[in-house]
């Protein structure tokens, strides 16, 4: 009965798909952590040049803008690092460039704290609550698309029942 009744509603499908993916948002919620500060990978190297990436959602309209920093450690192969612009300006990226910096990032190479020489340019306080602040973003929007899921489902739940009913009665 169920079964029938999700298939005749396209309303109590969406409402099953915003059920997973609300469960979706609130699980990654649960399981995302904000790495400590000890397992970050630190190296130490010169910011070769930077680019500043700035990515529009279609789906959301919002954009979204972050740096990226190709740096070339002492040892080893040159790589590129993430910094939100929320974390520094134009004007700290500019002068970054040419000098050496120690970078202290996650498995993602999303930069946690920056330092040239004895002046922080990211902290890693900071970075940290911002990852915390995304997170609980996460079950927010979760909890939002799981009770707009259970509506959904409810409605067209209702509405099929109805019209299988009707069916029913109509036949001879």
């Amino acid at each position: 009965m169920l079964i029938a009744i999700i298939r005749n509603s396209i309303i109590a499908k969406l409402g099953l798909v915003g059920l997973v993916v609300g469960l979706g948002f609130i699980g990654y919620s649960q399981i995302a952590k904000v790495p400590e500060r000890s397992t970050l990978q630190v190296t130490e190297g010169r910011i070769e040049s930077a680019s500043r990436i700035t990515k529009k959602n279609r789906r959301t309209g919002t954009t979204s803008v972050h740096y990226e920093l190709n740096m070339k450690p002492l040892q080893g192969e040159a790589f590129k690092l993430t910094v939100p612009s929320q974390q520094v300006g134009d004007n700290m990226v500019r002068a970054m460039i040419g000098r050496t910096v120690r970078a202290e990032y996650d498995g993602d190479n999303e930069v946690m704290h920056l330092a040239q020489g004895a002046t922080d340019v990211v902290k890693f306080d900071s970075a940290a609550e911002r990852r915390r602040l995304g997170i609980a973003q996460y079950w927010i929007d979760g909890l939002a698309i799981l009770a707009a899921g259970v509506v959904a489902l409810l409605i067209g739940a209702g509405l099929a029942l109805r019209r299988m009913r009707r069916e029913a009665t109509a036949q001879p």
